[in-house]
Order: C-alpha cells, then structure tokens, then sequence
C-alpha cells in the first residue's frame, strides 16, 4: 500500500504543480524543476511513515473487532486491503467522522474491523458469521479499493465478481 499511496502521491503532486507553473511566468524553467523535484523527493516512504504515525493518533479512539466468516465464500484481498466505510455519511469517511469503519482482510475467513464505538453497540472482540452475502459486499469492496492486484484462495471468486462487475458500485450500498 505505501508503494502505491507514494506513486499516486508524487503523481498527483506532478500534475499539480504542472498546472500551477503553466500559469505563471515568474519562475524559469529550470528553477521550476528543480522546485518540483525538491517537492516531490520529500515525499518518500519515511516520509510516509510518519504521516501513518500521526493517522494512528487520530483513529486511537477506535474499537476493534476480528469477524470469522464460516461461509463457503472466502473473503478476497488486494494490494489496497485496508477499505474505509461510513454507514452514518456516505460522503464522508475521513478518520475524524463519527461512524468511521476500517476494514482489513486477515485471511479467507478472517476480518480485522475497527469501529467508533460511540456509534455501533459491540463488545465483542470476536464476531462468528454465516452471512454469505456480506462477504460478497466485503469482496467487492476490495474490488474498487485494488490498485492492481486481487488475492484469492480460488480463482472462482473472481468469475462470480467479474460477471457481476456492473452490480459491484450498486449493491456495495448495502454494507454502509
């Protein structure tokens, strides 16, 4: 996930300061480059790593869960496992809202689910499930979460996601 979050950060710090430089002729060239590369060179993955340090203070506050699926549908990973939902607010899901939900698959049949406790009532620290049609939601979460890679036990998993590919940003709802 850092090798990916850091790509897409200096991409978008690119084009932006592409765009801001386009307009503005004070600057040469070659003094707008080398501001660009200075910027773009601090955002490394130490760089990162911190930045996860001062997330973790901001979401200390949070509850955790590990939810067993007993289903004959095993839960999917991808190289963007950790997914963010919001049931009270669709719009938002940052780590300060009320109603944040961190899901992360551990296995095919593992869940780690950290959760505002103001907001849902659970005391339990392991949840057992049979709900099959939440680890399809749960899976196809990971779907629009992955950068490039999905994990399975099975590669028919994937056959019922691929087939059902225009339903996944419809039925997905149905988790928050």
């Amino acid at each position: 996930r850092t090798v990916a979050t850091n790509s897409d950060v200096k991409k978008t710090i690119n084009e932006l300061f592409d765009y801001l430089i386009s307009d503005s002729d004070t600057n040469s060239n070659s003094d707008s480059k080398l501001l660009k590369n200075d910027i773009i060179n601090k955002f490394n993955p130490e760089c990162l790593v911190r930045k996860a340090e001062k997330l973790a203070k901001e979401i200390d506050d949070l509850r955790m869960s590990i939810i067993q699926y007993n289903t004959s549908n095993k839960l999917i990973t991808s190289d963007m496992p950790v997914a963010l939902i919001n049931k009270f607010d669709d719009n938002k899901i940052g780590l300060k809202n009320p109603g944040l939900t961190l899901i992360l698959p551990l296995s095919s049949n593992f869940l780690l689910v950290f959760y505002d406790a103001k907001m849902y009532c659970n005391n339990k620290s392991l949840i057992i499930s049979n709900n099959e049609k939440e680890v399809a939601i749960l899976n196809k979460l990971q779907v629009l979460n992955a950068n490039k890679i999905l994990v399975s036990q099975k590669s028919s998993t994937f056959d019922a996601l691929i087939n059902n590919k225009r339903e996944i940003t419809i039925n997905l709802y149905s988790l928050t």
